[in-house]
């Protein structure tokens, strides 16, 4: 607030009245004249004259309040307060002699800026422009404000606004561009504010704003292996250089293949390396990327590698052990490759033997062995005929078996001893097996290579003699050693053994011959007992077979001999139906035997016989009485006669037989009755009261004869009707093609030559489902016929897989035929989407990019899509992978020439296609050239850079000369040569000119050609490499630096008081660092010196004691914006600046208005506190930092959210159900904090149900079929409110179905067996009375229990433990089985688990041990309580031997079981003892086969 100075005002009052009165007249002023004041501020208005009128008055006129006055002579002073408006302009005036003057002054309002806002840089490439906002608020008047840009200590952009209209507060942008450089990195950016109201001077300033910059400026650089072999793992590197500010910061994405590596980052110096394990997928090219970004910068690399297969090549050798002399082939191959093409060398430890050419991968070498021969190694190499840098080996060692050898090198001719020396007595012989080398002296055997003393009476002669299976040699040496020989003693036992097992053979075989005479005597006596008994038994016994009889024909066929064949025709069915058991008493027709028992029968209706069979009567038939009187007095009974036939109405097979038997109650015994028939009649049998007729050769599709009986002179007929009948000869399903999903198609079935077609019914089914029934009631004729039947199917992806059916039925009253087509699977495919093209829609000549064409939703399998690819009309070779239901073609393409080409790409799958097309332009764009005069040139030389292109395609190619920071020069297309002409400087050292060049045409191609340029200069030396002056503080860590500019680089030399010292070494600071230092700089082109100035400032303890501390920035505070109830979270505050020192620094830190545990560390004048944020409670909990050194206190606060998401809740109505069930995943989530949870129920392809927030649970209702076993649902749930957390549950469902369909005979059913109970779901949808379901043994279901209609009743069946048992359903006489999967306990036997393995010393044995079960038995075994390897190939060792103890388990029990191992030695000695036991065994045998032969003569 201004004041009034009396004093001066007098002054100043005094001299205006004195100037008046000099003047004669009167003058008004005002001060001041233009006052700034602060926005509701107050300033005191001075107004005076020089009137000298004692009775001059004087005042002001504004609209400013006015709250005091005072005056003086001539003087009037006002305070005007609260200004508030931003302009005003308030009027002194004075009367003076009746005269008025005024004068007016300007007061303006101001206000300094409430705020300077510098907007946050991005993190900034180099040479990219960007701009830098800063923000002025509300500030007036902006025509005195100045807004200054700052980089560091550089000015880099300054505004005024002496423009700007309006006078009161306004807000100011100010915007500048830069170009970062790699200096600028780390600079703070800040903005400045200056508000100049003459002579008041206002600033304020932004807080700083460090500056990022990053560079990568070189390409990542890829190093695999161009080649990996499947199943295996190569290294990945991907390396950059340049990396800027710092190589930590590089940040990589690695993938392989499509998918994401995993890797491991390290640095080194600006060079960033990322390294990680590829690993091989799939066969075929696959392309390694590597991404590298820094800051906002990113650079990519990639490599195509292709993963390959080379199986070990297989060696085989004839004989691997063969005699010496023998032919030998070595045959070394190759398995199929990929790719194909396989180079083979069959080779030994010397040389190449044998190469195969690539399409003959197979190499052979035929060899008589010899002795040099035995333990050669051949070995089988494989490489692939490509350029693939992969071999595979496979040896194997060629064993001769030959005779031994004897020579002076082994078992010399003659030894010569001193008497009393230590000798040894050494002969040995070559050969294989080795030989046995035994030497004797005088007949009797000495020891050999056992030391002792000579003695004379060793002197002599010694014959050594060696041997093995092939042969022996002998020589003549002179010293022997007695030896004891064993062998003779121990041949002779086994030979002895030998002996009397062949006499126990012989006596075994003699006993047994004696015993097969005696039982074959016995079955002779037998047989001729048998021929004596009565014909009642001996048709019982099968031997007599002309004869009926009555048990015999019971419940059974009828003999085919007196029914003439009659019944051999008849339908099988039939005679099933018409079988029943029979009472100990009954009677038989039996249309041969005239009036005896069980003929006859008058009255009956339905003889048996008429259908080819004898059915038993039961009446009860007195001893030695007469069947035919017991029917005589039925007929007598009822005073009349009536004539009936039987069967009235019958169904015989074309071409066949029946019997017409005509009866009548006639008593007459003159009553006599025949049959009319146009059929033929080849045989009759007649009885009182009856007449049968056999009609034979029926041929005749419909007839009706006639029976007639005359009785007193009356006649009465009654007509039967015959049907011939011809099962169908063939039921043929027409195929089907591949069908096209929802497209409709026809379904044929043609029945063949089938009679009556009116009683046929035919069926085509759908698996197990009935798609169409079709009858022929109204067909005319009576012969055969061909039936064709045709229903329209529209297959949905249900139906793949599924078999189609033609199912016939014959139904003739009685009789039943079916027959069935053979089964045609069918086969769906769909192909919903249009394929996917991608790749370049530019392609340079001489380039092979990647195409790569990809189609989701292949149904049936990804894997059955076929790919055709082409480019410019040439077919592309390509790769095929497939993922779910998506089938991806990756091919290179390969540019022919420049120009337009289409690339196009079909998909098919069974008779759907798809295509997809792309136009492609191919171009040529050249490297541009680059030439600089002289890049090496002397400082203030001329220099000339030119940039040019050759010819491209298509023509106009845009050239740019840049260097780093702008372009330079730019060129018209048609004019592409572009020049530069400067004169070099010292600033031009290390610039580096690029060249680009780009197609006019819109290609995004661009080819770069850089050169560097050097400018040689001698030192200079400034204050950014190498300031005047130090001021370092006692005791603190410094260096002294010292640089110097020039090219080449300037060797630096600097001098204290004469001697040299140190530069750029740290050291800690003394108080005799001070003073001044000498620094010279040279080079080859000159010389410059400096002095430097180092001040050293005494630690001043007293400042410290008196608490001079400062806190000159605000705390930072950093967590998570979100916590979930429970959890716990890191927080950290630190604070910069700490004076004194940081350690100084005191936190508090707390959440929700509690007091956290914290640690703090410091690190120079940084202070931090970190600790754990517990989460109380759902909500917004406030997260509050207050630092304090001494008295300065600064605080910093920050909202958190904690959150409550609980754990989704997944329900399966039955997470184990059967095939078909309905099925129902419940996905929910309980209460979360804040509400809103979105919920999602997926399983491992997609997502199959979402909800809304405001109705969190989902559902999916589904049928379980087979394809759901094993099948994973995920509830996944997510705050709706952008809290960026999500909560899975998963389960599994598991689906139990049975397995295929196939024909099983019924007979194989009727099995009996130890059984367990099981659930198991009748197969047909209906079961008919008499039907049922047949477990092994017995029927269950079926009519017993009411059926089971429609209703997939569960039934509980007897089944067999194990797996893959098979059940039947007996329906319309057929009978369906399937394989059922039932849990069952671990069970071992010999054939997964033997009791003994006998193995030989030195072999590779296996040790395996199986067990059966459901699910499949883990099995442990042990030896001595050590567990051992099972199913591991090893050599066998003598302590392998011994018993193992194996033990299986799984959910349903345990089995154990040992296990025997024997290890034979090999011994030279018992191949021999082998031989002779052999020999004696055959002895024994030949005894006893003597011993046989003459048993069997006696």
């Amino acid at each position: 607030m201004a004041q009034p100075v009396p004093v001066l005002l007098w002054a100043w009052c005094a001299l205006t009245a004195l100037a008046g009165a000099a003047q004669g007249s009167f003058e008004v002023s005002v001060s001041p004249e233009a006052a700034m004041v602060e926005h509701g501020g107050s300033v005191w208005i001075n107004c005076s004259t020089t009137c000298q009128v004692p009775g001059a008055s004087g005042g002001i006129e504004t609209s400013l309040t006015k709250t005091d006055r005072k005056n003086g002579s001539r003087w009037e002073a006002f305070l005007l307060t609260n200004i508030k408006e931003w302009a005003s302009s308030p009027q002194c005036y004075f009367t003076c002699n009746g005269t008025i003057k005024l004068v007016t002054a300007n007061i303006s309002a101001y206000r300094a800026p409430e705020r300077v806002v510098l907007e946050p840089l991005p993190e900034m490439e180099l040479g990219q422009a960007y701009n830098v906002m800063c923000r002025v608020l509300n500030v007036a008047p902006v025509t005195h404000l100045t807004v200054t840009l700052r980089r560091g200590g550089e000015t880099l952009h300054t505004e005024t606004f002496q423009n700007h209209t309006g006078t009161g507060p306004d807000n100011v942008t100010v915007i500048t561009e830069i170009t970062p450089q790699r200096r600028d990195h780390g600079q703070e950016i800040t903005c400045h504010t200056a508000l100049d109201l003459h002579g008041s001077h206002f600033e304020n300033s932004s807080s700083a704003v460090e500056l990022k910059v990053y560079d990568l400026p070189e390409k990542p650089q890829l190093q695999t292996s161009l080649y990996i072999e499947v199943g295996t793992t190569a290294l990945a590197r991907c390396r950059v250089a340049g990396v800027f500010p710092v190589a930590g910061e590089a940040r990589f994405t690695l993938s392989f293949g499509g998918e994401s590596l995993n890797f491991t980052v390290t640095t080194l110096d600006d060079t960033a390396t990322a390294q990680g394990e590829v690993r091989s997928p799939s066969l075929g090219r696959h392309q390694l990327n590597c991404t590298v970004s820094v800051g906002p910068v990113s650079r990519s690399a990639g490599q195509s590698v292709l993963v390959y297969r080379l199986p070990e090549p297989v060696l085989e050798v004839t004989e691997s052990r063969t005699l010496v002399n023998s032919s030998v082939t070595v045959t070394c191959r190759s398995p199929e490759a990929d790719p194909p093409g396989v180079l083979l060398q069959l080779r030994d430890a010397e040389r190449v033997l044998v190469s195969s050419p690539p399409a003959q991968p197979l190499a052979q070498l035929h060899l008589t062995a010899g002795e040099e021969d035995d333990g050669r190694e051949f070995t089988c190499e494989a490489r692939h005929n490509s350029s693939i840098p992969a071999m595979k080996r496979t040896s194997a060692r060629l064993t001769v078996l030959y005779g031994p050898r004897m020579n002076d090198s082994g078992c010399p001719r003659e030894w010569i001893w001193k008497e009393g020396t230590e000798q040894t007595f050494s002969c040995l012989a070559r050969g294989n097996p080795a030989p046995a080398v035994e030497c004797t002296k005088d007949g009797v055997p000495v020891s050999i290579g056992v030391q002792r003393q000579v003695k004379r009476e060793d002197a002599g002669t010694y014959l050594c003699k060696a041997s093995n299976a092939h042969g022996s040699a002998s020589r003549d040496v002179t010293v022997q050693v007695e030896y004891l020989n064993i062998v003779v003693l121990t041949l002779g036992l086994v030979g002895a053994a030998a002996v009397l097992t062949g006499l126990g053979v012989g006596g075994y075989m003699y006993y047994r011959s004696t015993r097969i005479r005696k039982y074959r005597l016995k079955q002779q006596q037998a047989k001729q007992a048998e021929q004596g008994k009565p014909a009642e038994q001996m048709s019982l016994n099968g031997a007599t077979q002309n004869t009926p009889v009555l048990e015999h024909s019971c419940g059974r066929r009828s003999p085919g001999a007196w029914l003439r064949g009659a019944a051999k025709r008849s339908p099988p069915r039939a005679a099933a139906q018409n079988a029943r058991p029979c009472p100990a008493k009954t009677a038989c027709a039996s249309p041969r035997s005239g009036p005896r028992q069980g003929k006859g029968f008058p009255g009956l209706s339905s003889p048996t016989w008429a259908v080819g069979l004898a059915r038993c009567v039961a009446v009860s038939v007195p001893q030695g009485r007469s069947v035919t009187g017991v029917f005589a007095v039925s007929g007598a009974a009822q005073g009349s006669f009536e004539v009936s036939v039987s069967p009235e109405a019958a169904v015989v097979e074309h071409g066949g037989s029946v019997w017409i038997n005509c009866s009548t109650t006639c008593r007459d015994p003159g009553a006599r009755g025949g049959v009319e028939t146009s059929l033929i009649k080849t045989d009759s049998e007649s009885g009182p009261g009856w007449v049968a007729f056999l009609l034979t050769n029926i041929k005749e599709w419909a007839s009706s004869p006639q029976c007639y009986f005359t009785c007193n002179g009356n006649i009465k007929l009654v007509t039967a009707n015959i049907s011939a009948y011809r099962a169908p000869e063939r039921v043929v399903l027409e195929p089907l093609p591949e069908m096209e999903l929802g497209q409709a198609y026809n379904v044929m079935c043609r029945v063949l030559n089938v009679a009556p077609v009116t009683h046929l019914t035919v069926t085509l089914r759908r698996g197990g489902e009935t798609l169409h029934t079709e009858t022929f009631q109204n067909h005319t004729g009576n012969g055969p016929d061909n039936v064709t039947v045709i229903t329209e199917i529209t297959p949905q992806r249900s139906d793949h897989g599924q078999e189609f059916t033609c199912h016939t039925a014959l139904d003739l009253h009685g009789s039943h035929f079916e027959n069935s087509s053979s089964a045609v699977e069918l086969k769906v495919y769909d192909l919903p989407e249009e394929p996917q093209l991608q790749t370049s829609l530019y392609i340079e000549v001489g380039a092979r990019p990647l195409a790569r064409c990809w189609v989701a939703g292949v149904f049936p399998v990804a894997g059955e899509a076929r790919f055709t690819l082409s480019f410019g009309g040439v077919s592309l070779n390509f790769t095929v992978t497939t993922s779910g239901d998506m089938a991806t073609a990756q091919g290179e393409v390969r540019s022919p020439s420049p120009g337009q080409h289409q690339l196009n790409c079909t998909v098919s799958v069974g008779p759907v296609s798809r295509s997809a097309g792309q136009s492609v332009l191919v171009y040529r764009l050249p490297e541009p050239v680059l030439e600089v005069t002289e890049s090496r040139t002397l400082v203030n030389s001329s220099v000339t850079v030119t940039c040019r292109s050759p010819e491209a395609d298509p023509p106009g190619v845009l050239l740019q000369l840049r260097d780093a920071e702008r372009v330079l020069v730019s060129s018209h297309p048609a004019q592409p040569p572009v020049q530069l002409h400067l004169t070099a400087g010292e600033e031009d050292d290390g610039r580096e000119f690029t060249c680009e060049a780009r197609h006019n045409s819109g290609i995004p191609a661009v080819k770069r050609m850089s050169a560097r340029l050097t400018v040689l200069y001698g030192p200079r030396m400034d204050d950014s490499g190498c300031p005047r002056e130090w001021i370092w503080k006692e005791g603190t860590e410094q260096t002294f630096s010292c640089l110097a500019r020039g090219n080449p680089a300037p060797a630096v030399v600097c001098t204290k008081d004469g001697v040299p010292v140190s530069i750029g070494v740290q050291q800690q600071v003394r108080r005799e660092d001070a003073g001044t230092y000498l620094c010279k700089a040279f080079n080859a082109h000159g010389s410059a010196s400096r002095d430097v100035t180092v001040q050293v400032e005494y630690l001043n303890i007293l400042g410290l004691a008196l608490g001079l501390v400062d806190l000159p920035e605000e705390p930072w505070l950093q967590t998570s914006n979100y916590i979930e109830v429970g959890t716990r979270a890191l927080a950290r505050c630190w604070v910069a600046g700490v004076f004194p020192v940081a350690g100084e620094a005191r936190f508090n830190l707390s959440f929700g208005g509690k007091s956290l545990n914290f640690t703090v560390t410091t690190s120079g004048d940084t202070a931090t506190a970190q600790g754990e944020v517990r989460s109380p409670s759902p909500g917004q909990h406030q997260l509050n930092c207050t630092v304090s050194v001494g008295p300065v206190s600064r605080s910093a606060g920050q909202s958190v959210l904690v959150y409550r998401l609980p754990e989704p809740v997944l329900e399966v109505t039955e997470s184990r159900t059967l095939v078909n069930s309905s099925v129902t995943v419940t996905c929910r989530s309980p209460e979360a904090d804040p509400p809103g949870v979105l919920l999602q129920l997926r399983d491992a392809e997609r997502v199959l149900v979402s909800s809304p927030p405001a109705q969190p649970p989902v559902q999916l209702h589904l049928t379980a079929g087979e394809e759901d076993d094993g099948r994973e649902f995920t509830c996944k749930a997510r705050p709706d409110s952008g809290i960026p957390a999500v909560k899975c549950t998963s389960a599994r469902l598991t689906v139990l179905f049975p397995g295929q369909v196939s024909l099983l005979p019924a007979p194989l059913l009727a099995q009996s067996s130890q059984v367990q109970a099981v659930a198991l779901h009748a197969g047909p949808p209906c079961a008919a009375p008499g039907q049922g379901l047949l477990a092994p043994g017995r029927a269950v279901g079926g009519a017993q229990r009411g059926g089971a209609c429609g209703r997939g009743e569960p039934l509980s069946l007897a089944a067999a433990p194990g797996a893959g048992r098979r059940w039947g359903y007996t329906a319309l006489g057929s009978v369906t089985n399937r394989p059922l999967s039932l849990p069952d306990g671990p069970r071992m036997n010999d054939s997964g688990c033997p009791k003994e393995w006998i193995w030989k010393e030195g072999t590779e044995q296996t040790f395996s041990c199986l067990a059966r079960g459901n699910p499949a038995p883990a099995v442990v075994c042990t030896k001595d309580g050590v567990p051992v390897s099972i199913g591991v190939q090893r050599q066998v060792r003598r302590e392998d031997a011994g018993t193992y103890h194996c033990k299986a388990s799984n959910a349903h029990g345990s089995a154990s079981r040992d296990v025997t191992v024997q290890v034979e030695y090999l011994n030279i000695l018992g191949l021999a003892l082998g031989l002779v036991g052999a020999l004696a065994a055959l002895t024994g045998l030949g005894v006893g086969g003597y011993m046989y032969y003459r048993s069997t003569r006696i």
